[in-house]
């Protein structure tokens, strides 16, 4: 898996040693030792190869249709492998079989964990009736979760910031908890440990503010300011007009 933190990455720990079995491997290695990884790009025939994998192992019998689950990234490419599966096992003398098909769990993500949490619902102490979170909800939630854990000082310390920083959108309705929200999400995608974000975040900051000149603060600063002003001051050429007076009638042409 690719790294897209950026910069230094902070070492783990190693993972304890797995025990090693009579066969040279650990306990681990022979739990993912029925996996097979296929890599392949766009239209390389994923589908297809998908396909007869999966017809393979349900007319072999090493797997029923009520124990399959299949995940894609779209409706359409779920509707498409359930499909080629069921023509196949048609075409293969096995009707029986494909209408079996109905009972596999073959779809996008979110809707074949849908309903692994339908069907276990009681059992996980939920409630059968699911609702997706789209992504207005997911803010909304967020936002709420934010509100939970942070102290009013703390919101208020945030807001300040966010205005010094222009990180408030007033027409876009977004604000500095968005911006939270997305560190969260990429952290998340990332695999990243919460406890290394405060040296990540300090590293970033600090890499931004090496493109600037270092501050000079104090009354030389606040001098430097000031004849910068009057000069601006005393260069300014001052036209007055009285506008009381001023005949805009005059002043206008009509073609």
């Amino acid at each position: 898996m690719s790294d897209r933190r950026g910069g230094t990455q902070a070492e783990r720990p190693e993972p304890p040693a797995q025990p090693v079995g009579e066969h040279g491997m650990s306990g681990r290695q022979r739990d993912l030792e029925h996996l097979r990884f296929i890599s392949a790009g766009a239209g390389s025939g994923k589908t297809y190869r998908l396909t007869q994998e999966l017809e393979r192992a349900l007319c072999e019998g090493r797997v029923t249709p009520a124990a399959v689950i299949g995940t894609t990234f779209t409706v359409k490419a779920a509707a498409e492998l359930q499909d080629r599966v069921r023509t196949r096992l048609i075409r293969s003398g096995r009707p029986l079989l494909s209408a079996h098909m109905a009972q596999s769990l073959i779809g996008t993500v979110h809707s074949v964990c849908a309903r692994l949490l339908g069907r276990f619902a009681f059992e996980l102490g939920l409630s059968p009736e699911i609702n997706v979170a789209g992504a207005e909800d997911g803010a909304r939630l967020f936002n709420q979760a934010l509100d939970e854990v942070l102290s009013a000082e703390r919101v208020r310390e945030m807001n300040l910031r966010a205005q010094r920083l222009a990180l408030v959108d007033d027409r876009a309705g977004t604000g500095w908890q968005d911006h939270v929200r997305r560190i969260a999400q990429e952290a998340r995608s990332n695999d990243i440990d919460p406890a290394d974000l405060p040296g990540m975040g300090r590293e970033s900051a600090e890499g931004l503010l090496g493109y600037f000149p270092e501050a000079t603060c104090g009354a030389e600063a606040s001098d430097a300011l000031l004849a910068a002003v009057e000069n601006a001051i005393a260069n300014i050429d001052l036209i007055w007009i009285d506008l009381s007076r001023y005949d805009y009638v005059s002043e206008c042409v009509f073609s």
